[in-house]
């Protein structure tokens, strides 16, 4: 079985969530990447994890397979997806304005009064400061002016309530009430992440319509099952792309993201200088199985970034559960972790830098195809190599590889065709 997993970008990714893990104190994590363009899982990490040669000494957390399995309310990252349903229907406009004075209130017309808590009062809020403060009020508010049976179908149109068809062994549908069920805090809770419950892979699903420009790819793992003899047996199979949200209303919410990372949003920590994320962090309680009502200790601490923001080639998704550390909050926890992340699979991937890249070349710069470097005792041109490609060359203990930029190889030193012997050093410049 040939998977979709990138070994490097795993590994990556695994470091980070360990640490993740460790500094939070967390009952568990997990850490998802994607290529959102053909829904390949390249990371997907869940911990603790375990060692199958050895399960009998492993313990039922460690077994779970949470991204695909494991059911939970997301909180606020499922703006992301609220939002830019009450923006593609028409109920709400870039330029619609809502009022937060520190909490929701609404009274049904039988008299029922909903009330629900911001972490803040922010005042006057349109849509793109409810996603950079993470406005509960505001995305409360917003939810008031679509009716619920058309927001429920945007919903499950974005696949929620139904699995992803990854072909995971026991995968989740989550849990999306039918609208005839629905009460009169159900669509104010929905929007903001409450009363809906979801996969990691749902998640990573419905962001690749706001990363597609409005069309969602199933995810997969599987890209291939080979016979013994190297031939190819089965290629799976996945579900058609379909159009979710408009183009323009993806771009619209990607834009929104962006201002999560200045310094009034809540996803500040997440900022890289010189690359341009989408990100929305998220914060949610756990319900009590004890009581069945939200705990006042047990939370999910989450982020989502899209990476780069105006063309993203990398989804990333990092979910800390029951964090016991010094915080809970999202924003501070888990928007740390996808920040180190996207840096260093940024240079990994070979994604180009810049908030708004331009590569200005003299000339035409070669792009071979997806195998990695490789050096023997002649050098080879490199040149259109990505850092990605280059990889299994900071790993050789006989030559010494120096690589400067972002990007691409552009120039090398020695040139091609140059003897490579022992203790050679190797310059390598990126644009």
């Amino acid at each position: 079985v040939v998977l979709t997993i990138d070994t490097g970008l795993q590994n990556i990714l695994e470091g980070i969530a360990e640490k993740s893990l460790q500094d939070n104190v967390a009952e568990a994590v997990m850490f998802l990447a994607m290529d959102p363009r053909n829904g390949d899982i390249l990371g997907y990490v869940s911990l603790p994890d375990f060692d199958p040669n050895d399960i009998q000494n492993s313990d039922e957390i460690s077994r779970m397979d949470r991204p695909a399995i494991w059911a939970y309310e997301p909180g606020s990252v499922f703006k992301i997806f609220t939002l830019s349903t009450f923006l593609d229907s028409g109920a709400i406009q870039d330029t619609s304005s809502f009022y937060c004075d520190g909490k929701y209130e609404h009274t049904t017309n039988l008299g029922e009064k909903v009330t629900i808590k911001c972490l803040s009062s922010h005042g006057t809020v349109h849509p793109r400061e409810i996603i950079t403060y993470s406005c509960n009020a505001g995305a409360a508010y917003a939810s008031d002016k679509i009716d619920a049976a058309s927001f429920y179908d945007r919903l499950i149109n974005f696949g929620f309530g139904s699995r992803t068809g990854i072909g995971i062994p026991g995968e989740t549908a989550g849990f999306l009430r039918p609208v005839d069920r629905w009460s009169a805090r159900s669509k104010p809770t929905i929007a903001i992440g409450q009363e809906i419950a979801v996969s990691a892979l749902q998640m990573m699903q419905a962001a690749t319509a706001v990363a597609n420009n409005g069309v969602l790819v199933q995810p997969r793992i599987v890209l291939k099952v080979l016979a013994s003899d190297g031939s190819v047996v089965k290629t799976p199979e996945t579900a058609g792309a379909r159009r979710v949200i408009s183009a323009e209303t993806a771009q619209l919410m990607r834009s929104y993201m962006t201002s999560v990372t200045t310094n009034l949003g809540t996803g500040h920590r997440a900022k890289i200088d010189d690359l341009s994320l989408a990100v929305k962090t998220g914060t949610a309680q756990l319900i009590d199985r004890r009581t069945g009502a939200y705990s006042d200790t047990d939370y999910i601490a989450s982020c989502m970034a899209m990476v780069p923001a105006d063309n993203p080639v990398l989804v990333l998704y990092h979910v800390i559960v029951k964090p016991k550390g010094p915080s809970y909050l999202g924003g501070q926890i888990a928007a740390p972790p996808i920040r180190d992340a996207a840096e260093a699979l940024t240079d990994y991937l070979g994604i180009p830098r810049g908030r708004n890249p331009q590569a200005v070349h003299s000339g035409t710069i070669l792009v071979p195809t997806d195998k990695s470097a490789d050096i023997k005792d002649v050098m080879p041109d490199l040149r259109g190599y990505s850092k990605k490609q280059l990889l299994p060359l900071l790993l050789r203990e006989d030559i010494t590889v120096d690589i400067q930029g972002d990007g691409w190889v552009k120039n090398q030193d020695p040139a091609p065709g140059s003897p490579i012997t022992p203790g050679t050093t190797i310059h390598l410049d990126l644009q």
